[in-house]
């Protein structure tokens, strides 16, 4: 058989690169985390071939560049400049949150209850990097989609991850604490967001790397409850989505019932928001909210 395909040369050799830095696990990462850090790293490199720029630059330096920047705490994804997520490969950039597996689960309930047939137009409010606008965009062809935020860097980013997937989508700039930036927002059948949800008082509790290097915007509330921004949502839902529209959230575990209770006392018998579930997370954790809007 061949041994010169030119695929399986960079994936070998990538491979047999990592497999040095197997011995160079630093003393504060965990084995087992350090193995799965090197498969991740792997995956970032080498997954998309679409992304020739990430793929040409697989050389030893620029991996070991790479390595050396993890093991210095430096998120994955930053130090790649990608992530794979759902299953799709996104660029990722310092400024811009990087994708959680939390996210993936709530875009799989949200294509799990809207039918492959699901038309008219979704917004993702927050959008950061845009996974949830594109892959709304990707699995369900028949919607027309908005992705909406207040941070440059992440309306860039989105428009990066769109067209390097080949999605077809809106973005716009939206401050979810500003009414007035809402004025030109259509009305929607749809709404998804995964807001900010961390009061500042729970940093005691967060990952130092994730501190250190992900964008205090895309994480943290000013009000000591964590639903500042859930209330802001809540107002642009009532304005912005259809009759008999879908309000998709990712939540904080710690403050999911307080959310849904907002969302209760904005509702009486003839208008409001309705059917209102919390799912909890393959951890066991609530996670992610859904509901209906009567108009």
């Amino acid at each position: 058989m061949p041994t010169d395909h030119p695929v399986s040369r960079p994936w070998s050799s990538v491979s047999q690169h990592l497999q040095r830095w197997s011995t160079k696990r630093p003393p504060f990462i965990e084995e087992r985390e350090w193995s799965s850090i090197l498969r991740e790293v792997r995956a970032d490199v080498l997954t998309d071939y679409a992304l020739g720029d990430v793929v040409e630059d697989t050389d030893a330096e620029r991996l070991d560049h790479v390595m050396q920047q993890i093991s210095d705490g430096y998120p994955v994804a930053y130090a790649t400049g990608k992530k794979y997520w759902y299953k799709w490969s996104w660029y990722c950039v310092p400024g811009v949150l990087i994708p959680r597996s939390e996210t993936e689960e709530l875009l799989a309930w949200i294509l799990e209850a809207e039918p492959a047939h699901t038309h008219g137009k979704a917004l993702d409010v927050g959008c950061g990097s845009g996974v949830l606008a594109i892959g709304l965009a990707l699995e369900r062809s028949h919607l027309r989609v908005t992705a909406a935020d207040i941070s440059a860097q992440a309306r860039d980013l989105t428009v990066r991850n769109a067209a390097s997937l080949d999605a077809t989508v809106t973005v716009v700039a939206v401050d979810l604490l500003d009414q007035e930036t809402w004025a030109d927002l259509a009305s929607y059948d749809i709404i998804v967001s995964n807001p900010p949800y961390i009061p500042r008082r729970e940093k005691t509790i967060m990952d130092a790397s994730v501190l250190a290097h992900e964008p205090g915007l895309a994480l943290f509330t000013e009000d000591a409850e964590g639903i500042q921004f859930y209330k802001a949502i809540a107002e642009l839902a009532s304005q912005k989505l259809l009759p008999g529209g879908r309000l998709y959230l990712e939540l904080n575990e710690h403050h999911a019932q307080k959310v849904a209770d907002h969302l209760y006392t904005r509702s009486d018998q003839d208008k409001g928001f309705t059917e209102i579930e919390i799912r909890k997370d393959i951890h066991g954790k609530d996670r992610m909210l859904r509901c209906l809007w009567k108009g």
